[in-house]
């Protein structure tokens, strides 16, 4: 295993094309986290906009629901609350990576370095990153692929409770 880029051992990585395929990485992995927002929240508009209009279709509970329309209502309506909540998740800032070390790449660094050794900390940890800017940029493509990674779970999750939900809660509403 080789050790992290700005760690004690790290390969120097200061040559003009790593920085540039370091910061081709880096804008690739910012705009993959754009486009997952947007997906996110496109699914979240979705989920939220369908129950008013199923609701509002007009279609009445029965008088006296069987247990199969209750529990594939239940279930729709359980389904739909998992995903939702899950795309709200991935929508959410992100403040923590799975990087161990040194690195100072987004806010929750800068907070911790403030919170941990003032403005002197930040300023040291940002001279220490300006030494080897193309390992400060891997680092950050790290961390902003973890991020990612996280955005992209929550997403597939949503997505995976609410289609089954939907369905659920669209038979249980033609049963009914």
């Amino acid at each position: 295993m080789t050790a992290a880029p700005g760690a004690p051992g790290a390969p120097a990585t200061a040559t003009p094309e790593a920085r540039f395929v370091a910061e081709r990485l880096l804008a690739t992995v910012r705009e993959d986290t754009g486009r997952a927002d947007v997906k996110a929240s496109v699914l979240l508009s979705v989920a939220l906009g369908v129950p008013p209009l199923v609701v509002g279709a007009g279609q009445r509970p029965p008088d006296r629901p069987s247990v199969l329309w209750l529990v594939l209502v239940a279930a729709g309506l359980l389904m739909w609350l998992v995903g939702t909540v899950s795309l709200v998740r991935a929508m959410l800032p992100h403040g923590g990576t799975e990087r161990v070390g040194p690195g100072i790449t987004f806010f929750a660094d800068v907070v911790a370095v403030h919170t941990a050794a003032g403005a002197g900390g930040v300023a040291e940890a940002v001279g220490r990153a300006g030494e080897d800017v193309t390992a400060w940029l891997l680092t950050q493509a790290v961390d902003t692929s973890h991020i990612l990674f996280r955005k992209y779970r929550c997403i597939r999750w949503g997505a995976g409770w609410l289609v089954p939900g939907a369905l659920s809660a669209t038979a249980g509403l033609l049963l009914g």
